[in-house]
């Protein structure tokens, strides 16, 4: 994806429920430099022809804070819309700051891991054995059913960023 174009794209079957998924990224200089940079892997991804739209997501950002830097975070969110096959406003259900123990060096690949089951989400970044972040959805307002979210496909949102995607599983 280039720093001039956004970019979304969903792989796989909007009925997939409980699953891992994971990719190798690689940040280029560009990537991380301003709060409107930004690198979703999307879980779970639902458009409104299934059973209403939503999906959760690993995002990669950057706080600015009064034009200063506030850090390099990972956030799993939460994206709802009615009857959109993009969900809309996000809901940051966990974060970590990944400045505070390491940066991310740009040129270096990472990979990031999601594992879905009922209603458990963790990810894993690097380290394959511990989540980094993790989060039981209790919330029974979301999908047509007032269950949780526990159906969709996977998918990336590429903005204002420069960024190479690899071995997508």
């Amino acid at each position: 994806a280039s720093a001039d174009d956004d970019l979304m794209m969903t792989a796989g079957d909007m009925a997939w429920t409980d699953y891992s998924a994971q990719m190798n990224v690689t940040f280029t200089k560009d990537t991380i430099e301003t709060d409107e940079n930004r690198v979703e892997f999307l879980f779970r991804h639902r458009s409104a022809v299934i059973g209403g739209s939503g999906d959760y997501s690993v995002a990669f950002i950057n706080k600015v804070s009064d034009s200063e830097f506030a850090g390099q975070y990972m956030q799993l969110r939460w994206r709802g819309g009615e009857n959109t096959f993009i969900p809309k406003n996000p809901t940051v259900l966990a974060e970590v700051c990944l400045s505070k123990d390491r940066m991310l060096t740009f040129g270096e690949t990472h990979t990031v891991k999601v594992e879905a089951v009922d209603n458990i989400l963790k990810v894993y970044f690097d380290d394959m054995k511990t989540p980094i972040l993790s989060y039981v959805d209790t919330n029974t307002s979301r999908g047509a059913n007032k269950d949780p979210h526990l159906q969709g496909c996977i998918g990336l949102v590429v903005t204002n960023s420069c960024v190479e995607i690899d071995n997508i599983l």
